[in-house]
């Protein structure tokens, strides 16, 4: 008789394709749930479940997932997989993306940048015209972010193709540096703004778009966090663990964003629940984005400091 350890485990590390099947029928659930019924429907219950339960084992198992994707591709085992290359390769450019790990950096850095601005106006003229203070802190919160992820987006595109000397590890290190001290700063200003949001019940009825939205931000975002910490943790470059840290602490706001804009999509006045774990997952979200920062900073300090030794 197996034992309940199994169980658990069977649960939490489904293989492969229960974790895609299972992403398959929550995403959908949920959107009809969230669109055309009540909070209080049994479906709406059950759909809400499935797919915080697919969203856990998702980030839970997706390094396993996107190892084993990989593999199969590189070992040209997936026959559409096979057919789609053999079609990227008549074009330069997709060519480039199929054999370049650098020009797939530079577009993980871009696509992340694209996703991130227009989140950052979504979220902006949410807050217009809701009269939210949070949407709108938000929506200001990713157009700085963009703009930092965009300073370190133009470093690595300038010294790309540079052979890697100390003056361009310098200047790498200096970039880091500048934006550790600039998300210290965006870290803290928001925490505040959060502090005033959940202490003094600035809440209001969103709309259920807002509440989509946030959710298929929310996942994008976790996975491409994901996906850059496996890609990018053998890349001897500041510049992209810097963006690994950015997509972390992207990632955690987005989960805290998520969860407000549910709260206030299904519950116009903040109970005592609700602020509990606001509360909660607010301080975690914000002391993981307070540690990003800070590590960006004294790391790239560090590194000066190394190399100004040498």
């Amino acid at each position: 008789m197996r034992s309940p350890h199994f169980a658990y485990q069977k649960l939490l590390h489904p293989s492969g394709k229960a974790v895609v099947l299972i992403d398959i029928i929550a995403a959908p659930l949920v959107i009809i749930a969230l669109v055309f019924l009540s909070p209080l429907n049994p479906i709406s219950i059950v759909a809400y479940l499935l797919s915080a339960y697919a969203l856990a084992i998702s980030v839970m198992n997706a390094g396993r997932i996107y190892r084993n994707i990989r593999t199969a591709v590189r070992e040209d085992k997936i026959p559409v997989v096979v057919w789609f290359k053999k079609m990227m390769r008549k074009n330069k450019y997709t060519a480039l993306y199929l054999e370049s790990a650098d020009f797939r950096a530079e577009i993980s850095l871009y696509s992340g940048l694209t996703a991130n601005l227009i989140f950052a106006v979504f979220k902006g003229t949410s807050g217009v015209y809701y009269h939210s203070t949070w949407l709108g802190s938000v929506g200001v919160y990713y157009l700085v972010f963009g703009a930092i992820r965009f300073m370190l987006m133009k470093n690595y595109r300038v010294h790309k193709n540079d052979e890697h000397t100390k003056d361009i590890r310098l200047h790498e290190y200096v970039t880091v540096r500048s934006c550790g001290v600039m998300m210290i700063l965006l870290t803290l200003t928001v925490t505040s703004i959060a502090y005033h949001m959940i202490e003094k019940n600035d809440t209001s009825n969103y709309s259920k778009l807002v509440a989509i939205v946030s959710a298929v931000y929310t996942f994008y975002y976790v996975i491409t966090a994901i996906i850059s910490a496996v890609s990018f943790r053998k890349r001897d470059n500041a510049i992209l663990a810097a963006t690994k840290k950015l997509n972390i602490s992207g990632a955690a706001l987005s989960m805290f964003t998520l969860q407000t804009a549910m709260i206030h999509t299904f519950d116009g006045t903040v109970s005592s629940y609700s602020r509990t774990m606001n509360t909660i997952t607010g301080t975690a979200v914000m002391l993981i984005m307070l540690w990003n920062a800070l590590s960006m900073s004294v790391r790239a300090q560090r590194n000066i400091r190394q190399e100004e030794l040498q």
